[in-house]
């Protein structure tokens, strides 16, 4: 796990159990400013340059002169027998170029971010006769790998192809993790609590398709700057969330915090009796009796209590009772 491979969903796994589990992890610094650049933005690529039955003949990670010193080149490299130059480009730590990360293959490579090529043929006594520009992409995803196959002119035996990796004016994004914790409870909801963190954090909740269902910022009972969210583990036990710094609403990237964390999943705790209405729950309160007032006069049916569609005497009565009979 870990980076860059959580930066997109489903992101970490993590195996809890029916009492949930602790995450201990930091948002990086990845030295940028998503509002203004950085030093090290852009996406650090990797080249392939591929044989004529599709062998992989040479790879390179940071050779370019243009960009940031994390794009790629190869220089004076023979063209083929059949004047093709077969190209591949992906995003370190992707040195055979399936997408996926070499040194953890269960995750995507997680560049992301624009680049453009360039190509320049020369003769057998190294002078230049062509060159020309290959074309520009996007990593978007995270995911991608980019093929093209370039056709030599005429006379030439050598060729440079480079990458810049600049073009996007300089943007780059901050880190954002993804957690898919499973072992849980299947159906049965959990609590996901910051329950310290350097920054101001954003929790995120998910489907099993990614798909944001809930965010909270701030925990209501806490204040700033920690979050907190309810959400139901699947049919299997799975639970996926997301965490970012403020004010990163959209879980992209667009923020400039860092640091360390502390995620704490646990079994959501529920009303002690009838009359805990209102959070904190397993605490009865003046808040319970606001909100059974409050309820009572608006006929809302969660103070019918005995499900008979009057509010009446009998509702009181059972709400005074459970009050006084206290949490466990």
């Amino acid at each position: 796990g870990g980076e860059p491979g959580n930066d997109v969903f489903p992101g970490d796994a993590v195996l809890g159990d029916d009492g949930g589990v602790i995450i201990s992890a930091d948002l990086e610094d990845r030295g940028c400013d998503p509002y203004g650049g950085g030093y090290d933005c852009g996406p650090d690529t990797t080249l392939g340059i591929f044989g004529d039955f599709g062998d992989l003949l040479f790879v390179d990670d940071d050779g370019s002169f243009l960009g940031n010193g994390l794009a790629s080149a190869v220089f004076q490299q023979d063209v083929e027998a059949n004047g093709l130059i077969d190209w591949a480009v992906s995003g370190y730590d992707d040195f055979d170029f399936d997408g996926f990360s070499d040194f953890d293959p269960g995750f995507p490579h997680g560049q992301f971010g624009e680049w453009e090529g360039y190509i320049d043929y020369y003769d057998k006594n190294g002078d230049l006769i062509h060159g020309e520009w290959i074309g520009a992409e996007e990593f978007i995803a995270g995911d991608e790998v980019f093929t093209g196959i370039e056709v030599a002119p005429e006379g030439a035996f050598f060729y440079d192809l480079y990458l810049d990796n600049s073009i996007g004016s300089c943007e780059c994004f901050s880190d954002i993790d993804y957690y898919c914790v499973g072992g849980l409870e299947p159906d049965t909801e959990y609590e996901i609590r910051v329950t310290s963190a350097d920054f101001d954090t954003i929790l995120g909740l998910l489907d099993g398709t990614g798909t944001l269902i809930d965010s909270n910022d701030d925990d209501p009972d806490a204040g700033c700057c920690l979050s907190v969210l309810n959400g139901f583990s699947d049919g299997q036990g799975d639970l996926y969330f997301v965490i970012t710094g403020c004010c990163d609403d959209d879980f992209t990237g667009m923020h400039t915090a860092f640091g360390d964390y502390e995620i704490a999943v646990t079994p959501a705790v529920g009303p002690c009796n009838a009359a805990d209405l209102a959070e904190p729950y397993g605490l009865l309160d003046l808040a319970d009796i606001n909100t059974f007032v409050t309820a009572f006069l608006a006929n809302d049916p969660v103070v019918d209590f005995d499900g008979n569609g009057l509010y009446d005497l009998a509702d009181i009565n059972t709400f005074v009772s459970a009050f006084m009979s206290g949490c466990p």
